[in-house]
């Protein structure tokens, strides 16, 4: 009996071991899962609430990474954003070469078509007002340029403030068509990238032309400068209306006679003047930082004479105090012949300008 008594005790503790073990591990092992989804996942009054932070605005915008677009066809290329896709196609039932080129993430359209009434520029957009229309050149072509922007139905309508630029100018018969739209509060960065487009926009025959250049010799003051073949080049030597002195200096006039390039050179020991003008008008003097030149061996400042918000001239001034370490004074300009302001597409009316003046050389 006792012994039966003996064994039914070990069993029952043995019962009570298993029994505790059990009890003991589904407490543990859900407690600790918890407590791992707790670390992974804090409760939601321990969270930060979702904010949106405004992305800051840099100092200065990112200089982007270029690809050039070529048409052997027509004759034609420039450079676009590298990061920028496109995709070319053709207009359905025109029988002449047609060609849109989309490009995306942005709304950039590039248009060429033989037909003017093709061209997106023939019409005004709905919910927009245009701002402004000016003459620019674009690879060397005269280009009318329209600003807009959507008016208060426009805004409406498209849920947002708009703007819109549409820039059509021809060559060999045929008829270009640049249009971006974009948002306004990502102007900055969008009008840099088009600008670069249209300033970097080269028509293969124009550039094969303005590669021969030819060579200018003034053998009086003893220099000499170089300048293309298609542009034509005076030599002015006149009397002053004001002074009575000779006045002697050269012109060079792009081709379409649009605008002209003037340079007066002489040497200390030369009495005539190189300039005959009183004054440069009306209008504010702003420099040019953004070009850099060197004439005769000299930096030279580059400004601006603008006016309702157009350049009217540019000027190429030597620097105070160098006339005495050349040995000589020089002044240039770029001025239009019959309209009051400049065609500008941005600044790359220059680049000709200055690479004629920085070709002078004493003889």
């Amino acid at each position: 009996m006792l012994k039966f008594k003996k064994e039914i005790i070990i069993v029952l503790s043995f019962a009570i071991l298993i029994f505790l073990a059990l009890f003991g591990s589904l407490y543990y092992f859900p407690s600790k899962n918890l407590k791992e989804l707790a670390i992974k996942n804090p409760p939601l009054s321990s969270q930060p609430p979702n904010q949106t932070t405004p992305s800051p605005i840099p100092s200065e915008l990112p200089t982007p990474l270029w690809k050039t677009y070529t048409n052997k066809e027509l004759g034609f290329s420039f450079e676009y954003p590298a990061d920028w896709q496109f995709e070319e196609s053709t207009f359905p039932g025109v029988s002449q070469k047609n060609i849109r080129l989309s490009f995306q993430p942005v709304n950039f359209t590039l248009e060429v078509n033989a037909s003017a009434s093709l061209s997106i520029t023939s019409h005004s957009y709905e919910g927009y007002e245009m701002l402004s229309s000016e003459k620019i050149t674009v690879g060397g072509e005269s280009a009318t340029k329209r600003t807009w922007q959507t008016t208060a139905k426009g805004k409406e309508l498209y849920k947002d403030s708009y703007k819109a630029i549409d820039i059509s100018f021809s060559h060999a018969n045929n008829r270009y068509t640049l249009y971006i739209n974009y948002q306004e509060n990502n102007e900055p960065l969008v009008l840099q990238n088009f600008e670069h487009i249209i300033s970097s926009f080269r028509f293969q025959d124009l550039v094969q032309k303005a590669d021969k250049w030819l060579v200018y010799t003034n053998k009086e003051i003893g220099y000499s400068l170089k300048y293309p073949s298609d542009w034509q080049l005076e030599e002015v030597n006149t009397k002053s209306q004001v002074t009575d002195n000779q006045v002697k200096y050269i012109k060079i006039y792009e081709p379409k006679k649009k605008y002209f390039l003037y340079f007066g050179l002489k040497k200390f020991n030369q009495d005539f003047l190189i300039s005959d003008r009183t004054g440069i008008g009306a209008g504010e003097i702003q420099q040019v930082s953004e070009k850099t030149l060197k004439i005769l061996n000299m930096p030279v400042l580059i400004e601006a004479l603008k006016s309702e918000g157009r350049v009217k001239e540019y000027f190429f001034r030597q620097p105070s105090g160098t006339d005495r370490t050349c040995g000589c004074q020089f002044i240039g300009g770029l001025a239009p012949i019959d309209e009051e302001f400049l065609e500008t597409p941005s600044l790359s009316i220059l680049d000709i300008p200055i690479k004629i003046l920085s070709s002078a050389n004493w003889q």
